[in-house]
């Protein structure tokens, strides 16, 4: 099946196709009920799934199947991964309900932005965002619900970018040498960022690493906040630590730590 103009679907199932079976082209795909490809069949479609329904109780089953680009547009549709989802595109969220289902997505970025009606509810999803140079993740604006459950977002990209408002968030990983995080005024519970970190938003945090140079730009709150060892700290605002307080030198190399009002409550 070749998609060489903008189709439509109410759900498409490949259940039982031959490996010789094929879904290719480079337009728009708008379904309006479920996804399920087949481990069997070839996927080479580049274009896009516009998932259209304003039903709950629609599934995406990829199969291991890497898809394109997907966009979530149905007010009041829901739609629930049924097995890992992998894609070198990124998923927007516009309205409409997102279900990971506790899987684990391997995506170039996650959007939801604007002020329709929408919920992402990510269970114990871990979700590897591979994106660099803009926002890697961004949930911002009105109406909508996140329920971060015990998911685990991990940045695997050198420079990484994430941005929210407020919302509460489980575990997030930052690996690469630059990270770029707008927290708001969200809730987190672990963060770790294991390079350079420049963080923006009065968030809270359970506990917060950071291994290389941190530029911290307004107050924030802590359980536990531990600073790379040796290195040069900016903050602003007051940051309040309600637990430890780790900030380590070695004999030769002090740490530094600049502009700000550090509280123990």
């Amino acid at each position: 099946m070749t998609i060489n103009q903008v189709a439509y679907c109410n759900s498409m199932d490949w259940t039982g196709a031959l490996s010789s079976s094929t879904l290719t082209g480079n337009q728009t795909l708008n379904i309006y009920g479920s996804l399920t490809l087949n481990p069997s069949m070839n996927l080479t479609f580049n274009g896009s799934f516009v998932f259209k329904s304003t039903e709950p109780g629609n599934t995406i089953q990829s199969s291991g199947k890497p898809l394109p680009f997907a966009y979530f547009d149905g007010l009041g549709g829901e739609w629930t991964l049924q097995d890992n989802y992998t894609s070198s595109s990124y998923i927007y969220l516009n309205q409409g309900s997102l279900v990971t289902n506790n899987n684990t997505l391997t995506i170039n970025r996650l959007l939801s932005t604007g002020s329709l009606i929408r919920s992402l509810s990510l269970g114990s999803s871990v979700i590897n965002i591979s994106h660099s140079s803009t926002w890697g993740w961004e949930t911002t604006g009105s109406n909508l619900s996140l329920n971060a459950g015990t998911s685990t977002i991990n940045f695997t990209s050198s420079s990484a970018y994430f941005s929210s408002d407020n919302r509460t968030y489980y575990d997030i990983n930052f690996s690469g040498a630059a990270s770029s995080f707008n927290t708001g005024s969200s809730t987190f519970h672990n963060v770790s960022i294991a390079g350079d970190a420049s963080i923006g938003g009065n968030a809270t945090y359970n506990n917060l690493s950071i291994t290389g140079n941190a530029s911290i730009n307004s107050s924030a709150t802590y359980n536990n906040l531990t600073l790379g060892t040796s290195k040069t700290n900016n903050f602003s605002g007051i940051q309040t630590i309600n637990g430890t307080f780790n900030c380590n030198e070695t004999c030769d190399i002090p740490a530094k730590l600049t502009g700000s009002t550090m509280r123990n409550s």
